[in-house]
């Protein structure tokens, strides 16, 4: 119901919002002005003021918090997301921009545009401490789709809240730039069998050498693996394997969440257990009971015992803390121990997905897989995915070649050798008297039609 003070009140250019406040919107040579007022008495007084200042062609910014200062209570909206952990850094690509100097409601979709421009410059800057040394680049396109994504959240999240009315970031995509194409997974970004066997040889004397095992022969994911549970792993029987329902924890939620995968199939996968993937989850049930006494949740990988609190079998360490990395603590021996000069870098935890990927391409472990079944395993939204590793089939192909070519000399030469009653090669021929070595007969072209050639061919072998 309109109150008698705003009924008396030229209420043009002010909006009533359901939280009680007032906006004043005023749009002038493409800028907007205005703000949002806790009372129709003061967005009346800051609507006649931009009116003045604009009849003296003196325009004056719009009121109200920017989008750096929002940026706080927008992240912490989002902390039971997925991907809340990379937001923070993400972030500082928005706030620490010119566009996070501006009111949420000024922005347009040009502004968007001069923001996505200007990332396209810009230069990364990485913590040695965290990441190594490594050659500071140009922003990845993935970093820049990441930075849109989260400024496409953040406006949505503003128009909720009111400090915006519109989504500028609607309907835009990050343009492609020379050097884009070779971004993401890198064709060296893999381990080969020595590789393996030296960083299993690095972790030989501790019992999380089972984990990196386990990691590198099922290719499962990080949250996959932590939120993987006993009563999913079987390794007895004819069909060993593991059924991954889980893929993180939902700390705010206190739920897990799905795995990833194309968006309306059933996200949970069986993974085969086998080869370095069986090895490791046998050998690591024998150990688990020393490493973490106290498995209330019945994980596969639980964090390990502490002394000091006597808590372990959990997702996290005691206190809240994550585990360092999202890795084992051993991992830090690989990092330090452990040069692969292909990769570029100092290795890290995914790169064993990428391996475990690789060596089935590849046929490293055995017999190739076809790209078809590395999705599978995987749990990879689409076969383009898996397409990422198929610089390693020609290699394989070649191999399977070179095989194929030693059968097929073995069995050529037992064709030629192969004597054969005369009478049936001349009722081959389809001449009556005429007669013709087997070498004869493959040296010259045969005379009757295809399918009797076939036939023919096939009776010789």
């Amino acid at each position: 119901m309109m109150s008698a003070t705003t009924a008396t009140l030229d209420m043009r250019n002010i909006t009533p919002l359901p939280s009680g406040a007032y906006r004043v919107r005023i749009e002038r040579s493409g800028a907007v002005l205005g703000g949002i007022e806790a009372s129709v008495e003061a967005a009346a007084a800051l609507r006649d003021a931009i009116k003045r200042q604009i009849a003296d062609d003196d325009l004056v910014p719009a009121r109200g918090r920017t989008i750096a200062e929002l940026g706080r209570e927008f992240l912490a909206s989002r902390s039971g997301n997925r991907s809340s952990r990379s937001d923070g850094g993400r972030w500082q690509h928005i706030g620490s921009s010119s566009l996070g100097k501006r009111v949420p409601s000024t922005v347009t979709v040009k502004d968007v545009v001069n923001w996505l421009a200007a990332l396209q410059t810009k230069k990364t800057n990485y913590d040695a401490k965290k990441q190594g040394k490594r050659e500071t680049k140009l922003l990845s396109r993935q970093t820049r789709k990441h930075a849109l994504n989260l400024l496409r959240c953040f406006f949505g999240w503003a128009v909720e809240q009111e400090h915006a009315t519109s989504n500028p970031c609607v309907g835009l995509q990050v343009a492609r730039r020379d050097g884009d194409e070779s971004e993401g997974y890198q064709e060296g970004w893999y381990l080969d069998a020595t590789d393996q066997a030296r960083m299993l040889e690095i972790l030989k004397d501790g019992p999380e050498r089972w984990i990196v095992a386990f990691a590198i022969g099922t290719g499962l994911r990080q949250g996959e693996q932590w939120c993987l549970h006993i009563e999913d792993v079987h390794i007895d029987g004819d069909d060993p394997h593991i059924l991954v329902r889980f893929g993180s924890w939902d700390a705010k939620k206190k739920r897990y969440r799905p795995p990833k995968g194309r968006a309306g199939d059933k996200k949970s996968r069986r993974v085969p257990l086998f080869g370095l993937g069986l090895q490791a989850a046998t050998e690591w049930l024998k150990l688990l009971p020393r490493y973490a006494p106290d498995n209330p949740l019945g994980l596969m990988f639980p964090t390990p015992a502490v002394k000091k609190t006597g808590q372990d079998g959990q997702r996290d360490y005691p206190g809240g803390s994550r585990r360092v990395g999202k890795t084992p603590g051993s991992w830090s021996k690989v990092v330090a121990k452990l040069d692969v000069p292909r990769l570029g870098r100092k290795p890290w935890w995914h790169l064993l997905r990428h391996t475990c990927a690789s060596s089935l391409v590849s046929g490293w472990w055995g017999q190739r897989w076809r790209l078809e079944d590395v999705r599978m395993v995987l749990g990879h939204s689409s076969v383009k995915v898996t397409e990422r590793y198929a610089h390693l089939v020609p290699n394989a192909v070649q191999g399977v070649a070179n095989a194929a070519q030693v059968a097929w000399e073995s069995r050529h030469n037992a064709v030629t050798t192969f004597s054969l009653d005369p009478k049936k090669l001349s009722d081959l021929d389809g001449a009556p008297g005429r007669t013709r070595t087997c070498d004869q007969r493959l040296r010259r072209p045969l005379l009757y039609p295809t399918e009797l050639r076939a036939r023919a061919m096939h009776n010789l072998r």
